[in-house]
């Protein structure tokens, strides 16, 4: 559908008014999801001239190929991305199999990004797109337990094992996880959340038995004796009625 009077005037105001390459890109997402493919081509390419630093030229290449599906331009960009980056070797990796499916290139930027990870965050992050984009198993479960090694709290526990399980599968690594995050479990709520994750993640209804029977233990108050009885009553009822 071609622009109204008014929706051209407006454009062309915007352009007029833009400075730097996030607010070229803007507008010219918005021209091409207005149906003018061809002026949004025109203002992508200033977008590209005031491009400065890796997140721009990441960014516009994203765009570029969701709005024009310009594959060979968005690749060009991606390595003028990879030629500057700095830490942030996994987005593009992510980005670039997202868009171009191109996994080798993938797999090598993962590699750097290996190389320079270093905390709880990137560690499984990283390992969640190996897994995600790679289908690379190994690997995946290689850096899970380096991400392990990382952990500082019962956050970063019991999110490493619901991670392990909903995305590796690995049922075996994510109970040993589970088992080390009730090590540091202080809290009503904090045993609570384990026992009901337990039920739901893992499907580990026996492991969750012990994590209510430490709920318990730390009950205080009748709000949190029937927050117990229902979430009890919620995830064991199905297994208690077969016994």
């Amino acid at each position: 559908m071609a622009l109204t009077k008014d929706e051209i005037k407006e454009f062309k105001k915007k352009e007029k008014e833009a400075e730097g390459c996030t607010s070229f890109s803007i507008i010219a997402s918005g021209l091409s999801y207005a149906g003018d493919k061809e002026w949004a081509k025109n203002v992508y390419k200033k977008a590209e001239e005031n491009a400065d630093g890796f997140y721009d030229f990441r960014n516009l290449a994203d765009s570029i190929f969701n709005d024009l599906g310009d594959e060979e331009w968005s690749r060009t960009l991606y390595m003028k991305a990879e030629e500057i980056v700095d830490n942030n070797f996994a987005g593009l990796a992510d980005s670039i199999f997202e868009h171009l499916g191109d996994k080798e290139w993938a797999r090598n930027l993962y590699k750097k990004a290996e190389e320079k990870a270093d905390d709880f965050d990137d560690l499984r992050g990283l390992a969640e797109s190996v897994f995600n984009n790679l289908d690379d198993v190994e690997w995946s479960r290689t850096l899970y337990k380096r991400a392990d090694n990382q952990a500082e709290s019962y956050d970063d526990l019991r999110d490493l094992a619901e991670s392990s399980c909903e995305i590796l599968g690995d049922k075996e690594l994510a109970r040993n996880l589970y088992n080390k995050t009730g090590k540091e479990a202080q809290s009503f709520r904090d045993f609570l959340d384990l026992a009901e994750s337990s039920c739901e993640i893992l499907g580990d209804k026996e492991l969750a038995r012990n994590f209510y029977k430490k709920a318990e233990e730390k009950v205080d108050g009748d709000d949190e004796k029937y927050h117990l009885a229902s979430s009890m009553n919620d995830y064991l009822r199905d297994s208690e009625d077969d016994e």
